[in-house]
């Protein structure tokens, strides 16, 4: 755990850094690029399309449907580009929009 006593959680595919309170509680993922909130925004029409996807798909969550989408566009998903590791240069505290619930570079991959 860092200085920012947020929570590291193993989950398939990657990290998990649950924000400890403040401004921005929320948790962030891991990611090639860097630690990203893990919360999602869609344009108004983006969303109509995504929930009439999950509609007629029956699911109950959206992450059920976007797990379809992502397992129906995995041939398409496979033939780009692989992103290179993310290796910040100043592993101080990197922040998402001001907030410090992701403190650095060891963080994000785990270490303690």
């Amino acid at each position: 755990m860092g200085k920012s006593g947020g929570e590291i959680v193993e989950v398939e595919g990657g990290h998990i850094v649950r924000g400890s309170g403040g401004k921005d509680r929320h948790s962030k993922v891991c990611t090639a690029k860097g630690p990203r909130d893990r919360r999602v925004r869609l344009a108004a029409h983006t969303a109509i399309q995504f929930y009439d996807v999950q509609d007629r798909l029956g699911y109950d969550r959206p992450s059920k449907a976007v797990d379809w989408l992502i397992h129906k566009a995995k041939s398409a998903i496979d033939r780009l580009a692989h992103l290179p590791p993310w290796h910040p240069t100043d592993v101080g505290v990197w922040s998402l929009k001001g907030s410090k619930s992701v403190h650095d570079h060891d963080e994000c991959e785990g270490r303690r």
